[in-house]
């Protein structure tokens, strides 16, 4: 697979989605990331093209979840 990855926690993935189809940005999304233990914390991963503008998936993301979440 040659793609970048965000994985953030559930709470912040309806804004995300949002803000990236507002941005104009190509992503799929796999709900409840797989993950070793089940009682780790649940995560969503968004998926993203190597050749989107890096920098610009780096800014929507600091701008829609905050600093201290995952």
């Amino acid at each position: 697979m040659d793609a970048t990855f965000a994985a953030p926690t559930p709470e912040n993935t309806y804004k995300l989605m949002e803000a990236q189809r507002q941005a104009g940005v190509y992503f799929d999304v796999t709900i409840n990331g797989p993950k070793d233990d089940p009682a780790n914390q649940d995560y969503d991963i968004f998926w993203f093209r190597k050749e989107d503008d890096q920098e610009l998936l780096c800014s929507i993301l600091r701008a829609t979840i905050p600093s201290d979440a995952s």
